[in-house]
C-alpha cells in the first residue's frame, strides 16, 4: 500500500491530501501495464474510473487532433468521473506505459470527505473548461459551505 500512497502523491491534484484520504483512494486502485499504441479510453464510453500515469506517457485525443500529452503523476479520466458525463476524447499510451486505475466511487467518496479535494477539483474543472461554470461553482460553493462549518465547530 505504501507504494500505491507513493504514487498518489506524485499527483498535483491529490499532493496534499490527508495520508486518510489517500489509503482509501488507494485501497481499490489497481495497477497494470499497457503497451505502447493502446487506447486507454474511449470518448463516448461511460465514465466509471480515473486513471493515474506512474510511468510511460498518453495523449489525449479528439477528432484526430492532440488536446495534451500526460507524463507520469498526471490524471486523465477525473472530469468525466465528477461531472458524470461520458469521455470527452479518446486517451491512448504512446510509450509502454504503467497506469493506475481509481474507482470513480472511491474518487466521489473522497470529494465529499475532503473539502480542499473538492475546491482543487472544482478550480481544475474551471481550467479545463470541462464544465459548464454553474457545475464548477456548485463544487466550490459546497466545498466552501463545508470549510466554513468546520472552522465554526
Amino acid at each position: 500500500m505504501t507504494r500505491s500512497l507513493d504514487a498518489l502523491r506524485t499527483c498535483p491534484l491529490l499532493r496534499t491530501e490527508a495520508a486518510g484520504t489517500l489509503r482509501r483512494l488507494s485501497r481499490q486502485a489497481e495497477v497494470f501495464d499497457v503497451a505502447a499504441g493502446r487506447m486507454l479510453l474511449v470518448e463516448g464510453d461511460p465514465s466509471n474510473d480515473l486513471y493515474l500515469v506512474l510511468d510511460g506517457a498518453v495523449v489525449v485525443h479528439s477528432h484526430h487532433r492532440q488536446l495534451a500529452y500526460l507524463a507520469p503523476g498526471q490524471l486523465v479520466g477525473e472530469i468525466g468521473v465528477v461531472t458524470g458525463r461520458p469521455r470527452s476524447a479518446c486517451v491512448e499510451t504512446i510509450a509502454p506505459s504503467r497506469i493506475m486505475r481509481i474507482s470513480g466511487g472511491q474518487f466521489r467518496s473522497a470529494l465529499k470527505a475532503s473539502s480542499t479535494l473538492r475546491e482543487r477539483t472544482g478550480e481544475l474543472l474551471v481550467v479545463r473548461g470541462a464544465a459548464s461554470a454553474e457545475s464548477a461553482t456548485g463544487i466550490g460553493r459546497e466545498a466552501s459551505r463545508s470549510g466554513r462549518q468546520t472552522r465554526m465547530r
